[in-house]
């Protein structure tokens, strides 16, 4: 289990992972499960507000269209406009590269400053300035998802259940007004048709791992999926895009788009986005399945080098 707070008390000068895996060198101990408020309270399915007595953190439980329109709707109070159209052409200025204008396919056209990018994974604006990508599918095997929503049970839970199968990772979601079934895995290991067999009527969604050398390029910055393309296990891609606007904002540039401003921004990302890719990547080279293809494939495959 996962859970949203601390596992022990830290003794001294060492956290208390450490005590707990010298424990288990030396004779039996308890699962570090065990060593959890939030752990407990989640596997009994209860809750409890923080009382001031107890570590709790919570974990967000996100319905995307409600968020959606919660995020436009502050968005538009606080006095952004809104077009509803197609990106016909992204015009670049022949003196610099920069971008001087989007035309709209129904004839418009937006001319700015800064352009962020966050058309998901086609990159639609930043893809314009340059493809330079760094690849991770020789480090996470899966490249596909299938993700259905369904209506909502008579309870949902408070746990999100991840289960693993022979070529690759399936899980379910569950929110007062709907649950989320989801499929990832590696096409080299499993055919689409036979993907369809495990989650009918569910949306196809093709992953290609990997980020944006630079996110931020000239005066436009790759927000989100547009920036880092990774496969959803633990949920990483809504957190790699808040931090971005959150770094964005912070670093606000001039109109120059200052080349130092632009190297750090892209520094820290880039840092944060990697470290989220070993992290999904150690799901995969810390298991022990030996007798199926895929686990032994994602088992032993290179590990980043720094």
């Amino acid at each position: 289990m996962h859970a949203y707070g601390p596992y022990g008390r830290q003794l001294g000068a060492s956290p208390f992972y450490q005590h707990w895996l010298r424990a288990r060198e030396l004779g039996d101990v308890e699962l570090f499960d065990a060593f959890c408020c939030a752990a407990a309270l989640g596997a009994e399915g209860k809750f409890s507000a923080t009382d001031g007595q107890m570590d709790l953190a919570y974990g967000l439980t996100i319905d995307p269209p409600v968020y959606g329109q919660m995020m436009r709707a502050y968005a538009t109070h606080l006095g952004a406009k809104e077009l509803v159209s197609e990106i016909g052409e992204v015009r670049l200025r022949s003196e610099d590269g920069f971008i001087d204008a989007l035309a709209l396919s129904d004839g418009a056209e937006i001319a700015g400053d800064l352009y962020i990018d966050a058309s998901g994974p086609d990159a639609t604006i930043r893809g314009k300035l340059d493809r330079v990508i760094e690849e991770w599918s020789s480090y996470l095997p899966c490249d596909r998802l299938l993700i259905s929503d369904r209506p909502a049970g008579a309870e949902a839970s408070s746990l999100d259940q991840v289960r693993t199968f022979n070529a690759g990772w399936r899980w379910e979601a569950s929110s007062p007004s709907r649950r989320t079934e989801g499929v990832t895995y590696s096409s080299r290991h499993l055919a689409d048709d036979d993907a369809n067999a495990i989650l009918d009527d569910a949306e196809r969604i093709e992953i290609r791992p990997g980020r944006y050398s630079e996110p931020w390029f000239r005066n436009c910055v790759a927000i989100g999926d547009a920036a880092v393309s990774i496969e959803p296990l633990e949920w990483t891609n809504l957190h790699l895009a808040h931090s971005a606007i959150d770094r964005l904002v912070a670093m606000m540039p001039d109109t120059d788009c200052s080349p130092v401003e632009l190297w750090d921004y892209n520094r820290q990302t880039n840092a944060e986005a990697d470290r989220v890719r070993d992290f999904v990547m150690l799901h995969y080279v810390a298991s022990h399945r030996p007798d199926e293809a895929f686990w032994t494939d994602a088992s032993t495959r290179p590990c980043p080098l720094r």
